[in-house]
């Protein structure tokens, strides 16, 4: 969810968009910078990470199990 290159796009990004300048590496590093960066409720957190996590995690199965190629443009 964090390590390979299009992980690292969507959290550069989320980090962009709310004015942050690192991205999390791992989960325990993502509730620690939600709870420092994003200063909206809990339930904010797990639906963000949850809707974050979901998208990360469609689209790597479908780069491994549909062998479907990640667009780079």
């Amino acid at each position: 969810m964090f390590d390979c290159s299009m992980a690292k796009y969507v959290w550069s990004l989320t980090a962009h968009v709310l004015g942050v300048t690192c991205r999390p590496t791992n989960f325990d590093q993502f509730w620690e910078w939600a709870e420092q960066y994003i200063q909206n409720s809990k339930k904010f957190h797990m639906v963000g990470l949850a809707a974050i996590c979901w998208a990360l995690w469609r689209s790597m199965n479908n780069v491994f199990f549909e062998n479907k190629k990640v667009r780079s443009d």
